[in-house]
């Protein structure tokens, strides 16, 4: 007859101990939604960014304002809005838009939004960017690039999503209360 003993650790981690199998099913289902809402706006936030740097290689065209308006509408947070239409030739035809920015949004501020009316007056020569692949396309000024800054903030849950599913599924602890095996010491003579 054989006995076996088993060591116990005090930490009360049993390496001999399967894993929850809840925590082993839920814990990477967890972590890969973290990993793929952070993909999913990384991808928009890199794709819109992008975009915004290929609009900045646009031509600047000359341009005529035609009409320039604040425009209220109502049921809405951003009521202001600003009315503007202007003409413009690309390689002698003519053309009009009515986009001051690419994403163009309103105001709750109607001062704001005014001062924009008062600085795009009707009848004033100025500059506007013309997509060359598509000239119907233009617009009054550049949007900015600000919104490039918040490309880190989806990272965070990339790395914590990648982190958590690396650590569930492939990372072993070590207990936390095993001491280093010293060598022996060789025959003393």
């Amino acid at each position: 007859m054989q006995l076996q003993f088993r060591r116990h650790s005090t930490s009360g981690y049993d390496s001999n101990k399967p894993d929850s199998v809840l925590g082993r099913l839920f814990a990477p289902v967890f972590f890969m939604f973290f990993l793929g809402m952070g993909l999913l706006f990384e991808v928009l936030l890199v794709r819109e960014a992008v975009s915004e740097i290929h609009r900045r290689s646009w031509p600047v065209v000359s341009c005529c304002i035609l009409e320039s308006s604040v425009r209220q509408e109502s049921n809405s947070e951003s009521p202001y809005r600003f009315a503007v239409k202007y003409e413009y030739q690309v390689n002698g035809a003519a053309y009009q838009s009515t986009r001051y920015q690419f994403k163009d949004s309103g105001s709750g501020d109607y001062a704001k939004v005014q001062r924009l009316a008062n600085r795009y007056q009707t009848g004033l020569q100025t500059q506007c960017y013309v997509n060359p692949q598509n000239p119907s396309e233009a617009i009054l000024e550049q949007d900015s690039l600000g919104m490039a800054c918040f490309i880190l903030i989806p990272t965070v849950f990339v790395l914590v999503g990648a982190g958590g599913i690396y650590g569930t599924w492939f990372y072993k602890s070590k207990p936390k209360n095993q001491k280093a095996a010293l060598p022996e010491a060789k025959g003393k003579t």
